[in-house]
């Protein structure tokens, strides 16, 4: 068996990153201050190879939650752009990698690490692409770089699990079996020194029968709030060096500073597209700039609306979420309980509907939950059944939650 398409070797330094998924959440001052510790550690010579190792975009086609968080893909494309400049222009590599993650496909097959990979080179860039993993062979060591091992299940809670750690094992004992060395009439199976990965957004080092790291994630959204991002320097020596970032704003504030670092760096990136004007837009030009009429967007209280696309995904996930809520009541186990003398609906989960989703989709009402992970239980409280039944949900089902109310005897006031 031939790898010599998957070997990458490199005799100076490696800079590995993953996952920078630039939503909203993006951890704006940890990326910061990366372009500047970068900066001095290649302050005389560039690195041999800049690797960007996966899930480059936040792709909205995967979970509707994050079109609330995220920019547009044209806004996206941009942002990454200007993103991987800046660490080329820190890093000064000889060669670019692109190694593609579960996110960086579109849902028409577009794969963004092969887009960028093609744009770079256009640009003048030595640039390698690969869509699974790849093998990077240094003076010292032979690394084993993908974006995702095996299943990530469990991983956003408890980040490296037993799962991938055995996946790294059994991979590379694969890769030992299936490629051999023959030197001076001996056989030598490949050996791997280290696996590196990315996917899980919890940074993570252990050594078993390999050695494993994994690279904090850029992207704070859901479980990875308050997780470090990192950035692995890989020495020609066999040593290495964790560059670690904890965010410093609460979600909000960096919700407002990313919007506005988007749109700046949209703004540039448009003005270096040359694009030809319409028909429509010459009718409008020679209309008083379509100025004889109001077309222009409006909200609902009928005020210009600043931000359209982003208005409506907002109405487009609260429709999503109120699918959500009435799917779990008809496809899972819930019942109502009464601790003194107050109700709360207790929901037990099923493995095709997560808690976490009907969680997620309640606060997107302003209504809080318990989540129990040991048991598998989700309580809505009284306050929180007295908001969902003033929610357009489903007739049927706030006639059953009332009815049920009833049974126990527990009607009060505010929920009747």
């Amino acid at each position: 068996m031939s790898l010599e398409n998957k070997l990458v070797r490199i005799n100076g330094k490696a800079v590995v990153i993953s996952d920078l998924q630039p939503s909203y959440y993006f951890n704006i001052h940890g990326f910061k201050e990366l372009l500047n510790d970068l900066r001095k550690e290649f302050e005389k010579d560039g690195a041999s190879a800049l690797i960007i190792l996966g899930d480059i975009i936040e792709n909205m086609d995967m979970f509707y939650q994050q079109r609330f968080i995220t920019a547009d893909l044209k806004r996206q494309h941009a942002f990454v752009r200007y993103l991987i400049d800046k660490l080329i222009e820190v890093t000064k590599p000889k060669l670019i990698i692109f190694a593609s993650g579960n996110h960086d496909i579109a849902r028409g097959g577009e794969d963004i690490g092969l887009l960028l990979s093609e744009v770079y080179r256009l640009k003048g860039h030595n640039v390698y692409y690969t869509d699974e993993w790849l093998l990077l062979v240094t003076p010292a060591k032979t690394y084993l770089l993908m974006h995702k091992l095996t299943s990530s299940w469990g991983s956003n809670f408890v980040g490296l699990t037993p799962l991938i750690r055995s996946g790294a094992y059994r991979f590379t004992r694969w890769l030992a079996k299936n490629y051999v060395i023959e030197k001076d009439g001996l056989k030598y199976g490949l050996l791997i020194d280290e696996v590196i990965i990315g996917h899980i957004h919890k940074p993570a080092k252990r050594y078993d029968a390999v050695g494993i790291t994994v690279l904090g994630g850029w992207n704070r959204w859901k479980y990875y709030d308050g997780e470090p991002s990192t950035c692995l320097i890989i020495n020609p020596n066999g040593s290495e060096k964790t560059l670690q970032y904890s965010p410093v704003l609460n979600l909000q504030e960096n919700e407002t500073e990313m919007y506005r670092w988007v749109e700046e760096v949209f703004n540039k990136y448009l003005k270096q597209v040359i694009r030809p004007t319409t028909k429509i837009e010459e009718i409008k030009q020679n209309n008083n700039n379509g100025n004889n009429h109001d077309d222009k967007p409006r909200d609902e209280s009928g005020d210009l609306d600043e931000n359209p696309f982003r208005n409506f995904v907002r109405k487009q996930y609260e429709k999503y979420a109120k699918n959500d809520i009435e799917e779990s009541f008809r496809e899972l186990p819930w019942r109502i309980e009464k601790n003194s003398e107050k109700p709360k609906i207790v929901f037990s989960a099923r493995n095709e509907i997560p808690l976490i989703v009907l969680q997620q989709a309640l606060s997107k009402f302003g209504i809080e939950t318990v989540l129990d992970e040991d048991r598998f239980k989700l309580e809505l409280k009284e306050e929180g059944i007295i908001k969902l039944l003033q929610t357009d949900i489903d007739e049927k089902i706030k006639r059953r939650i009332l009815f049920e109310l009833g049974k126990l005897g527990v009607l009060s006031r505010n929920t009747k």
